[in-house]
């Protein structure tokens, strides 16, 4: 994300949804929580 390494540990979330054709994944769908992961990575730890 050009931000360099702090060692801390973060929380992330996201959810990943898929359609099914035939028994295989025929399209997929990521959201993710980005915002709040990068808020982590640059807030001083507390």
């Amino acid at each position: 994300m050009g931000l360099p390494a702090t060692g801390r540990e973060v929380t992330t979330t996201w959810i990943e949804i898929f359609r099914i054709e035939d028994g295989k994944a025929a399209e997929g769908w990521l959201e993710s929580d980005s915002a709040t992961l990068r808020s982590q990575l640059v807030a001083e730890p507390g």
